[in-house]
């Protein structure tokens, strides 16, 4: 079945915190990219067959986050991930991080569709229709 969120769970590791034990903010995006890629999965679409077998690539073509609230050390965060809005040449994320279901940080990140080459392109019709089932 397909759902139109994914939630993944990520436990914060001394690794990811700055020195007041408190994720250092840039690895709030690494954590929304593993939640993209797990939302993708969750289609069954892994992004290895989508960049060598379809050979198209997704960039983060702008991003916006807002931090309300950190995560600290030891804290397992929830990233929750939806399509906002869906174009042929456009995915538009809505991603949140939550700890024990209070907002932490929120965001909104394009993604673009591009070639090898680097030029825009659009998505393959089959990814593209699954992906409008499920976007608001």
């Amino acid at each position: 079945m397909i759902h139109k969120k994914q939630n993944i769970l990520i436990r914060i590791y001394y690794e990811d915190t700055d020195s007041l034990g408190l994720v250092y903010y840039a690895n709030y995006l690494r954590y929304f990219e593993r939640a993209r890629t797990e939302f993708f999965r969750s289609m069954g679409y892994e992004l290895n067959y989508i960049t060598d077998i379809l050979k198209i690539y997704f960039v983060v073509r702008s991003c916006n986050l807002k931090f309300i609230s950190p995560a600290r050390f030891n804290d397992e965060i929830e990233v929750i991930s939806r399509i906002k809005s869906l174009k042929k040449e456009i995915i538009q994320f809505d991603q949140k991080i939550e700890l024990g279901g209070k907002l932490l940080v929120k965001s909104i990140i394009n993604l673009a569709c591009i070639s090898q080459t680097g030029r825009a392109i659009i998505l393959p019709n089959e990814i593209y229709v699954n992906l409008k089932k499920i976007s608001d």
